[in-house]
């Protein structure tokens, strides 16, 4: 049986699933996701509104991200043009997250090229997995 890892995406980062979830195929995965995030909105569907969940194969390769937006049924009582702009302000702000995280890993990437420049001990740890060895001085 396959296994898939259901990662969340939310304003302060990525929560990685260390151990992922046997299913038995892509669709199962799909039906899992979709009552994860419920679970994970459930009364407090305004400060989750903006999560997503991140939905990777066994090789962690990303097949899906399913957008809490979506799934939030508080959004139904709006007009549809209010509700449309609603998910398309959420699906904009991933996308900024994102591109802000990948500026960050950026960012120590470099800090670390100029470290090793310098010969100086450097070490980078992003959510807690270190990313650069320490060198010995």
């Amino acid at each position: 049986m396959p296994v898939f890892f259901f990662n969340l995406k939310h304003g302060g980062g990525v929560l990685y699933d260390p151990h992922g979830t046997d299913l038995a195929d892509e669709r199962t995965a799909r039906c899992h996701a979709n009552e994860t995030a419920r679970e994970l909105m459930r009364n407090r569907e305004t400060k989750t509104r903006f999560w997503r969940l991140q939905v990777c194969d066994a090789r962690r390769a990303t097949l899906f991200e399913l957008s809490f937006a979506e799934l939030d049924d508080t959004l139904a009582e709006l007009r549809p043009e209010l509700r449309t702009s609603v998910r398309d302000v959420c699906a904009k702000s991933a996308v900024l997250s994102d591109v802000i995280g990948e500026v960050q890993q950026t960012l120590l990437q470099i800090r670390g090229a100029l470290l090793r420049a310098d010969n100086a001990p450097w070490l980078a740890v992003v959510d807690g997995d270190r990313t650069q060895r320490q060198r010995n001085v």
